[in-house]
């Protein structure tokens, strides 16, 4: 598999590095309640699970 750089994926590392550092304040890691419905749960691991595989990218791309 060919290695890709931050520029290839992302457009540079200051772009990957806001918008990672953006979606973790809009959707914060956070601990269920005992009053949270599953759907809502459902739903919320399901936005942090999109953030937990851009941070995977980071981690197979090569940075500058």
């Amino acid at each position: 598999m060919a290695e890709l750089s931050v520029q290839d994926v992302f457009g540079g590392e200051d772009l990957l590095i806001k918008l990672l550092a953006d979606l973790d304040e809009v959707f914060p890691q956070r601990t269920p309640t005992p009053d949270d419905s599953l759907s809502k749960l459902m739903f919320e691991a399901g936005q942090r699970n999109v953030i937990d595989y851009l941070y995977s990218l980071t981690d197979n791309v090569l940075l500058p």
